[in-house]
C-alpha cells in the first residue's frame, strides 16, 4: 500500500488487489496526515466504517482489499442479477 499526496485533500492510494493481483490506484478524498491518522486506528482493530466514516463504502473496500468498484461490479453483477431474478 503506497499513498501520495495529490492536494491537501485528496490522495492517490495504490494497492494490490487481493482477487486478480492487479496493482491500483484509488483516488480518495482525504489529505495524507488524515489518511496517515485513520489507518493506524483501523490497523489496530478500529472498524473500518467508524475509523474511514468520511469515505464512501467502495473507497474502503479498496483499502481493505485493493478491489477496484469497476472489479467488485464486474464479479458480484452476476450475482446482482441472479437475486433480481429471484426477487419477481
Amino acid at each position: 500500500m503506497h499513498a501520495e499526496s495529490l492536494t491537501e485533500n485528496t490522495i492517490a492510494l495504490t494497492r494490490t488487489s487481493n482477487i486478480d493481483g492487479a496493482e491500483n490506484t484509488c483516488v480518495l478524498d482525504c489529505g495524507i496526515e488524515d489518511f496517515s491518522e485513520r489507518l493506524e486506528r483501523w490497523r489496530a482493530g478500529e472498524h473500518i466504517q467508524r475509523a474511514f466514516s468520511n469515505l464512501p463504502p467502495p473507497q474502503r473496500e479498496f483499502i481493505m482489499s485493493g478491489i477496484t468498484p469497476e472489479k467488485w461490479d464486474e464479479l458480484f453483477k452476476e450475482e446482482d442479477e441472479d437475486d433480481e431474478q429471484q426477487t419477481t
